[in-house]
């Protein structure tokens, strides 16, 4: 038996590798139910019951039972052995603690605020556990630059510049096509 959390920790890892599958009742038999999703068995006659209730029958693949479940001291943590807080300001890293706690940045977090709280996370000593896109100085600057400072003709597009050539060919066609229209009349 495992006893310290690390050891534990790998038990729960090894554990997931060859983790048991288990399967609806039935779904063998009808297409229309899932093999994915295991839900317990209701019915009067149902034989993945009577395994549920008494134990193991020949040829009936096996249910959930209490001996599958990890160690409650490893129980919802990560495999880096830290539990894992999803945050979405720096707010939420005051009552936090670098060596028990890990760090996921919330999806829902733009891009700007996605790099200051990176900076601040790693700062802290935290362990970010999806630190994202690679971000450029570049284009770690260009995020900071306030909306001020950005010069108002950037994002204009100029017209196309026309010359007397194009125009010419523009003659031609529009000739070209009214002398088409006129044969298909006649």
């Amino acid at each position: 038996m495992p006893t310290t959390k690390r050891e534990q920790i790998k038990k729960k890892i090894l554990a997931g590798h060859s983790r048991k599958r288990f399967i609806r009742g039935e779904s063998w038999r009808y297409g229309r139910l899932s093999r994915s999703s295991w839900r317990k068995p209701m019915g009067k006659d149902n034989k993945m019951r009577w395994v549920f209730a008494r134990g193991t029958k020949p040829g009936l693949p096996r249910n959930p039972t209490v001996g599958y479940r990890s160690p409650n001291d490893v129980r919802g943590l990560h495999p880096s052995g830290y539990e894992c807080v999803v945050i979405h300001s720096e707010g939420e890293l005051q009552d936090l603690k670098p060596k028990n706690h890990a760090i996921m940045i919330a999806s829902t977090v733009g891009r700007r605020k996605r790099i200051a709280l990176k900076d601040t996370i790693l700062g802290r000593g935290f362990k970010l556990l999806n630190p994202g896109i690679k971000i450029t100085a570049a284009a770690e600057e260009a995020a900071i630059i306030a909306p001020e400072d950005v010069d108002a003709t950037v994002g204009k597009v100029e017209a196309p510049s026309v010359t007397a050539d194009d125009l010419k060919d523009v003659d031609v066609d529009d000739k070209k096509n009214d002398d088409k229209k006129e044969d298909a009349k006649k």
